[in-house]
């Protein structure tokens, strides 16, 4: 567990052991590698040395990795042990500029390389330690020294179709996007979120690395096999209070609930009937209703059957000793077009989807429906039989 205090000293020495090296202002520094704090600390620690981050697809080949080393000229890659290292440590030869790879969760000794020309390899911990004779002026220097127009992160494509293109988003539209999130989805409070997106993609990287910094967010990082099968179980432990995902990720929490309920009895098959057609009417009513009312017997409904569909989930409650928070209010999509059938599910659920539409090349977000307005989806063919 990281506070503020720990995240801001974690980037600040990253960012000290960058200008040790000899890192210039605008110098980029490339990532990749599963969400983890170390990827957070390096992001913002580059960004404090008025650097330029360049995130890269764990997916990747050598090819594309290498490509985008070259086309941000990387002079320090982190990423991680494993894979990631492997890659990486193949196409050492062909990035002159890099002066260092710095490798996180590397818990065995690091594979020996040339004492030659080209980068040295470090362990996170220990490329940390270069920056302790660094006097902190010098990092308040290069912060001072950053303009607000200046690039702050490279957003690359996956290249899945030819080479990677890098998309330069600035200081000031991050950070104007970021605020412009916050007051649109209505953010309250302490949030929390579960980081499991890739940070080298841009919704990733203003859900966990960007809106904390103007509006207190707990961000619980998820494992990272996430996407195959366990982070339904880091949802259930962290509770997100606002929940991002791509459509796939909803249509897979969709296809876990009805398998569970195709075990139930007729009975109970019955009342889900029954308190998913309450809970349809109770979206619609909201949605498109001058005046908002609970249907009768919303209340039973959700005793009944919202609540448990939540807390199968993950979206439920959140309560440590005396202390109980609210459940997850916003659900978000994003990244490509959603179904109907998936919006349709989860609003018989009560559980309202709100599309976040944007592209890397205008900086990420663009439009989006109001949470505070509970306009979440203007679908006017939905007929009121869920």
């Amino acid at each position: 567990m990281y506070s503020y205090t720990d995240y801001y000293n974690n980037a600040l020495a990253f960012s000290k052991a960058l200008l040790h090296i000899g890192f210039h202002p605008k110098d980029a520094v490339g990532i990749i590698g599963f969400n983890s704090p170390e990827y957070h600390f390096a992001l913002h620690g580059t960004w404090m040395a008025d650097g330029v981050t360049a995130g890269i697809y764990t997916t990747n080949n050598e090819l594309a990795c290498c490509y985008v080393l070259k086309h941000s000229e990387a002079v320090v890659c982190v990423c991680q042990s494993g894979k990631q290292l492997t890659k990486i440590l193949s196409i050492r030869e062909s990035l002159p500029l890099l002066k260092a790879i710095v490798v996180y969760w590397a818990d065995e000794e690091l594979p020996a390389v040339k004492d030659d020309a080209f980068a040295r390899l470090y362990k996170w911990e220990d490329f940390l330690k270069l920056g302790a004779s660094v006097p902190d002026a010098q990092v308040d220097a290069a912060i001072a020294g950053t303009q607000p127009g200046s690039c702050a992160t490279l957003i690359y494509t996956s290249g899945t179709t030819g080479d990677p293109k890098g998309v330069m988003c600035s200081h000031d539209a991050c950070t104007y996007n970021a605020r412009a999130i916050v007051s649109t989805i209505g953010l309250q409070g302490n949030e929390r979120v579960v980081g499991y997106l890739p940070l080298n993609h841009v919704a990733a990287q203003y859900v966990d690395a960007m809106i904390f910094l103007c509006h207190p967010i707990t961000v619980y990082m998820a494992a990272p096999d996430a996407l195959r099968g366990t982070l339904t179980a880091t949802m259930k432990k962290a509770k997100p209070t606002v929940f991002v995902a791509v459509p796939r990720v909803y249509e897979k929490m969709m296809d876990g609930v009805v398998a569970t309920g195709a075990k139930n009895s007729g009975l109970k098959k019955r009342i889900a009937a029954w308190a998913r057609r309450v809970g349809y009417r109770t979206a619609m009513t909201r949605q498109y209703g001058c005046t908002f009312k609970k249907p009768w017997l919303y209340g039973l409904a959700k005793k009944l059957v919202f609540d448990k569909v939540r807390q199968g989930l993950g979206l439920d409650e959140w309560a440590r000793g005396k202390e109980v928070t609210r459940r997850c209010r916003t659900l978000v999509v994003s990244a490509a077009p959603v179904t109907e059938e998936t919006l349709r599910f989860f609003a018989a659920f009560d559980m309202p989807i709100y599309d976040l539409l944007g592209q890397s090349e205008a900086t990420a977000p663009v439009a989006t429906c109001s949470p505070v307005e509970q306009r979440w989806k203007v679908v006017a063919s939905i007929t009121d039989d869920a």
